[in-house]
């Protein structure tokens, strides 16, 4: 959604930005927890090792598809400014749409039950 926002004003496109930053922030120390909860102590090490990898693995692609996704867009047959911008971001929202799927797929396991002390 966010490069669909590009011909707003700069003060709204700054506050949704400020708005999403402050929101993705939050959610890390909640994954951290859960590992702590649910890897077993000899595999902690590895399984943070691991969440890391992906998420820098994750942070390595996405300037490269964003930019891949821009240049196509900005040339034939599209060669539209705004419409690169908004096809960019989207292709990052994309991959950012994994999570929540997810998160949704870890509900339905058994240690979903054991995060939440049974609580669904």
């Amino acid at each position: 959604m966010f490069g669909w926002m590009i011909a707003l004003p700069l003060w709204l496109l700054v506050t949704v930005a400020t708005l999403y930053n402050i929101a993705a922030i939050t959610d890390s120390s909640v994954y951290s927890t859960a590992l702590t909860e649910l890897v077993p102590p000899h595999y902690l090490g590895a399984a943070y090792a691991l969440r890391s990898l992906l998420g820098f693995g994750a942070g390595i692609m996405s300037p490269w598809v964003f930019g891949l996704v821009m240049d196509w867009a900005r040339g034939e047959p599209l060669n539209s400014e705004t419409m690169a911008w908004g096809l960019a971001w989207t292709a990052l929202g994309v991959g950012a749409a994994l999570g929540p799927l997810m998160t949704v797929m870890l509900r339905e396991t058994p240690e979903a039950h054991k995060m939440a002390c049974g609580k669904r």
